[in-house]
């Protein structure tokens, strides 16, 4: 928790009053970090059910949308990534020492601010593979129309995010961002 807050603090130093968006993006990045480096008798994550998690997660980031800018902002959980995305977070961190680099906005809304309104959530199982689930999030973020495809996969009873995807213009693949291939 100390290392949370002392995190936490380095931003705000280190962004100043930019965007929330823009800090949100770098406090998922350290949480990827930190989920990479902190001991196995930390406590995990468990997600049960990808689609109310991703509900909860735009619910978070509306919700901070009205809050002063001061104020904590929200930050998805540290554990919802999987060995794969996460191995990638931290590479990235790593390269990119401090600077934003190639993922230089939120992949939860696609750009580093946030006026998000008609949020609807669907979920869909991947045929043939009951260990991965993908999640569509289409929202309005400040009028523009955006969605964003979350994948998860199942393992050893609980869902982690494998991989995130803009379906709209500009298209992306996180993984691809991480490694700045564009």
């Amino acid at each position: 928790m100390i290392a949370r807050v002392e995190y936490r603090k380095w931003i705000r130093q280190r962004v100043g009053r930019k965007s929330r968006a823009a800090r949100t993006a770098i406090l998922v990045f350290g949480a990827a970090l930190l989920a990479t480096s902190t001991s196995k008798s930390a406590p995990r994550l468990q997600i049960s059910d990808p689609k109310a998690f991703v509900r909860d997660v735009y619910r978070n980031l509306k919700r901070d949308e009205t809050q002063e800018v001061n104020r904590p902002i929200y930050s998805p959980p540290e554990y919802m990534y999987t060995h794969r995305l996460g191995a990638l977070y931290s590479k990235y961190l790593k390269r990119m020492n401090g600077d934003l680099g190639c993922l230089d906005f939120s992949y939860w809304l696609n750009a580093q601010d946030s006026t998000l309104s008609d949020i609807d959530i669907t979920s869909r199982r991947v045929p043939g593979n009951a260990s991965r689930e993908i999640v569509i999030a289409r929202f309005k973020n400040a009028g523009t129309p955006e969605e964003i495809e979350f994948e998860f996969q199942r393992g050893a009873g609980e869902w982690l995010l494998d991989e995130v995807r803009s379906l709209k213009d500009p298209r992306w693949v996180l993984s691809d961002l991480l490694r700045c291939k564009q």
